[in-house]
């Protein structure tokens, strides 16, 4: 849009719309960031509670919940603050999937255990091949994920 209005600012005589047009396609240029960041999937209620200690309001997820809405509570003058939260949003999600893939992991392993010599109720692991191989990549995974920053909204 920013584009189209230059286009039409070289094309057309000055007239009193221009200015009115170019102000409202840049007040939307400002607040696109901010829609974008708000409509992000891994946004949970935590992060929505930051972003309502931000504003100030309470945002009600709801009919009332509109471009003018962000627009009348000057959602682009926290623009960074939600880029921010809705970036650790996506990386605390990341690291949650990393999470669940290490414990999908060890769902899948059988622990084969055989009789120790011929003790009764006595018993040893099989073959740890799989298990020592899996066991590496989690602690790798694992290690991972506490070194990361965003580690603290998913404890």
């Amino acid at each position: 849009y920013n584009k189209m209005v230059l286009k039409i600012e070289r094309g057309l005589p000055p007239n009193r719309v221009l200015p009115v047009l170019r102000e409202k396609v840049f007040e939307f240029k400002e607040i696109l960031p901010v829609i974008l960041n708000l409509r992000n999937k891994d946004l949970k209620a935590r992060h929505w509670d930051k972003v309502n200690d931000t504003i100030g309001e309470v945002i009600v997820h709801d009919e009332s919940f509109t471009l003018g809405l962000l627009i009348t509570l000057k959602m682009m003058d926290f623009k960074d603050a939600i880029i921010r939260i809705s970036n650790e949003a996506t990386q605390e999600w990341a690291l949650e999937q990393l999470l669940q893939k290490v414990s999908h992991k060890w769902t899948g392993i059988e622990f084969v255990v055989k009789p120790y010599k011929d003790f009764k109720d006595c018993y040893i692991l099989g073959a740890v091949d799989e298990i020592t191989a899996a066991l590496e990549d989690s602690m790798v995974t694992m290690a991972a994920i506490v070194a990361s920053r965003f580690v603290a909204g998913i404890h």
